[in-house]
């Protein structure tokens, strides 16, 4: 009889801790999907942000691109004519004394304005070009 109620006690001791384990186990689960969760979500997060990342330097590189095409124009005074590139070459060479630049070059505004101002000066001075030939 005393190795039964001995046997009954250990088998309930067990049956004890065998139910923690089993509480532990699943706790432990729990923080685990938990985790698994916030692994995803910061996993996604770093994806978008990547992408992010990727398109804003794609734009930086198209718009220094751009910048480049747009002051290798300008530099070589693409869009005016003959007679405006020789005249402003001559005012940067020294040739000539007072020449700054073109209207285009010189004038600078808001944008909201610059409708206002081509049209005040006309819009052939703004591209560079004299209406009445050379």
């Amino acid at each position: 009889r005393a190795a039964v109620a001995d046997a009954e006690k250990r088998i309930f001791e067990l049956n004890s801790e065998i139910a923690a384990a089993e509480k532990d186990i699943s706790e432990h689960r729990n923080r685990l999907n938990g985790y698994t969760m916030l692994f995803r979500k910061k996993d996604e997060q770093q994806k978008r942000l990547a992408e992010e990342f990727n398109d804003a330097e794609l734009n930086i590189r198209n718009l220094t691109q751009r910048r480049k095409m747009l002051t290798d124009l300008e530099n070589s005074m693409e869009g005016f004519s003959g007679s405006v590139r020789q005249i402003v070459k001559a005012g940067r060479s020294g040739q000539l004394r007072g020449v700054r630049g073109t209207v285009a070059q010189l004038v600078s505004a808001d944008q909201k304005y610059s409708l206002a101002i081509e049209t005040a000066l006309g819009a052939d001075v703004c591209k560079g070009e004299y209406p009445y030939g050379e």
